[in-house]
């Protein structure tokens, strides 16, 4: 009977929803008069209504273009939910100027309840901005007018493109709520396009087909014998039939940002449309199917790209002064690399191509990410070294489904070796050899090379960051603790240190470090290598606190790792749908070690722990001792997998609660 009651009223969710009045500027009272979401209280915002009408046309004018037609009502329930208000539509182009997106048309209005009447506020053009985000990609931005907490926007928006076979996935899943969705796509039968769906809500389409006809009116001049040239008029017709998939979804769960998920977009329910092959109406079948290896050869013969790599005459000078009285290639390599990332700077724009030619950029000492990274493989290159650029999508930028020269956005430069492929980064200030961001971490890249040959290549590197601390502790009667500490990170620990720290003055520096500790103490701070990522990161400090131990009754408790231990696990949730992503194998190390104080014994000790879980895709140990008035705690935690799956996430989950629990264990010291 249960089952049955939630049955029907999902179904009558399913009908109110779909019965709704959606169309553009029908707003009700009630819609207004909303505080909270009805599931999801917590959301700042919600997507009341979203429709994607995209249609294959044809004109005389225009010739084969897809429109599409987006309309979005949002729902804004606090100040928190302003961010819903700005909107993004991104346009693109080729390098030929008619071939490019554009915006056909753009209106909007924020919907106030004020006296009870419904107000709204259009749109203006003061309120619309491009900008422009890569060679390829403009971008307009708008933000609604007006807005105030419990107010409702909705726009709507129409894109006329040319670019039928790279059609970008179309969403349904967000960060906040969407409780209707109503998807539609047509395209005429001569279009073969494979859909491929995304995400872990599962969803179904329905297709159907529907007679077209194309209809052209022509004009035409005839010689006539009397009376010079007339001309006569007709119109031509073409029927066809066209395919159509439609979509509809309600309540849509919002995405939940977990720990360690990489870019959870990634794994956002949505569909993308992949055009294989035209057929035309004579029988003639052109291939769309594309490759890496075809997007890649292009991309390296485009202007902005090859020929950059092939300039050098505007370093050629201070290559020599840099590699002067150095003899082995190794040391040539991490000299230029020093060299270019002191000489030229970031300007914060990403992309693959170089935007205002790479010797311009190295003589004004800025660039974007290709300006920098395709200068320094050159300079590799002049050296003799096998370097070649390396293809990158960042984690916002998302996985590559499909071989599209959109699918990449950022480039590194690559050398080849006997054992592998070394990634540079020298937009990186804080940077070393074959250390990326975690945010370049994501899936694969693709190193691509003069003479058109190109192959994936791993982003993570094989080393493990390490991060490991040393600890002296004294304890008083009262339960102060004092001590000093000694740290030291490599790899991508290091890197995020040296980026954290490196820039400030030394009193900053001290304070920043010092508010990243709670309720502790910290005095004689000493960094070393701060500067040189050539060696281990070394931080040493004394501390002071009362908050990791106790006396009662007399009896000491005593938290040995104090701020050492961690703090919760980060994996809380009780299932999860999409994969681990750790980014780079990972070491911590701890050895603390606690000087029993006068007047006291140990009652009781932690147990000693060893835990492994799968083929040693986590391990942990955990050894306490007892020995000549001290106390020795020896941890250490690996994460030696770069990514594991959601099957493998109640044991991670489990494993972690163990360890956390572990790290909190008290000691026991009571009075002699």
């Amino acid at each position: 009977m249960k089952q049955i009651l939630i049955s029907v009223l999902f179904l009558c969710a399913i009908h109110a929803s779909m019965s709704q009045d959606y169309k553009f500027g029908k707003i009700s009272k009630a819609e207004l008069e909303q505080n909270t979401h009805p599931k999801y209280p917590e959301s700042d915002a919600a997507i009341l209504y979203r429709e994607v009408a995209a249609k294959i046309d044809y004109s005389k004018e225009h010739g084969y273009v897809l429109y599409t037609e987006v309309h979005e009502r949002i729902k804004i329930y606090s100040q928190e939910g302003y961010e819903w208000a700005t909107g993004a539509i991104d346009l693109r182009r080729s390098n030929k100027k008619s071939n490019r997106d554009h915006l056909v048309t753009l209106k909007g209005y924020t919907y106030l309840l004020q006296g009870g009447k419904v107000k709204e506020v259009k749109l203006k053009n003061d309120g619309i901005f491009e900008e422009e985000l890569t060679k390829y990609t403009l971008r307009t931005k708008f933000t609604m007018p007006a807005l105030e907490e419990g107010c409702i926007i909705e726009y709507k928006y129409k894109i006329r493109s040319p670019f039928l076979g790279n059609i970008e996935a179309y969403k349904f899943q967000e960060f906040i709520p969407v409780d209707n969705v109503k998807f539609r796509f047509e395209a005429p039968e001569y279009f073969n396009y494979e859909q491929h769906q995304r995400g872990w809500i599962p969803f179904s389409i329905e297709k159907e087909t529907a007679n077209r006809t194309i209809t052209e009116h022509y004009t035409t001049a005839n010689n006539a014998r009397l009376g010079g040239i007339s001309n006569s008029s007709g119109v031509s017709q073409t029927d066809y039939r066209a395919n159509i998939s439609n979509l509809n979804l309600v309540d849509i769960p919002p995405l939940i940002e977990e720990a360690y998920s990489g870019n959870i977009e990634n794994y956002a329910s949505s569909i993308l449309f992949e055009l294989t092959y035209i057929r035309h109406p004579s029988g003639r079948i052109d291939d769309f199917s594309s490759t890496w290896e075809s997007v890649c050869e292009t991309i390296y013969k485009d202007s902005d790209f090859g020929d950059q790599l092939a300039k050098s005459n505007y370093f050629e000078d201070d290559l020599r002064q840099v590699t002067s009285g150095v003899s082995s290639d190794v040391d040539k390599m991490y000299r230029i690399y020093e060299f270019l990332k002191n000489k030229m700077t970031w300007n914060k724009y990403v992309g693959i191509f170089s935007e205002s030619n790479v010797n311009k950029a190295y003589e004004e000492g800025i660039g974007n990410t290709a300006d920098i990274n395709l200068t320094l493989t050159a300079m590799f290159r002049k050296i003799g070294l096998n370097a070649n650029p390396v293809l990158i999508s960042t984690k916002s930028h998302g996985i590559p489904i499909l071989p599209t020269h959109s699918g990449f956005n950022y480039v590194v430069a690559g050398v080849e070796t006997s054992q592998g492929v070394l990634l540079f980064d020298a937009c990186n200030k804080d940077g070393q050899a074959d250390v990326l961001e975690d945010y370049l971490l994501n899936w694969q890249g693709r190193i691509v090379r003069e003479d058109g040959t190109s192959n994936w290549v791993a982003l993570q590197s094989d080393t493990q960051a390490s991060e490991a601390f040393m600890g002296d502790l004294m304890l008083s009667s009262d339960g102060l603790i004092t001590g000093t500490m000694k740290s030291q990170s490599t790899g991508y620990f290091a890197m995020q240190n040296r980026k954290e720290y490196s820039g400030l003055n030394e009193k900053d520096r001290d304070l920043k470090f010092s508010e990243s500790i709670e309720n502790v103490e910290i005095t004689d701070l000493e960094f070393s290598n701060l500067t040189n990522p050539y060696e281990p990161l070394k931080i040493d400090y004394t501390f002071k606190t009362d908050v990791y131990s106790e006396n009662i009754d007399e009896n000491l408790y005593i938290t040995p790792l104090t701020f050492l231990a961690t703090k919760e696990n980060p994996f809380n949730k009780e299932e999860r749908k999409f994969p681990i992503d750790f980014g780079t194998p990972k070491k911590f190390r701890y050895i603390v070690n606690i000087a029993i104080p006068d007047g006291y014994k140990v009652t009781s000790l932690p147990e000693s722990a060893n835990l492994q879980m799968g083929d040693n895709k986590l391990a942990f140990k955990y050894l306490v001792s007892e020995r000549n008035g001290k106390i020795s705690i020896m941890g250490e935690f690996r994460i030696n997998a770069h990514f594991m799956g959601p099957e493998d996430y109640s044991d991670v989950k489990e494993f972690y609660q163990f360890f956390v629990e572990k790290e909190k264990e008290k000691i026991v010291l009571s009075k002699l």
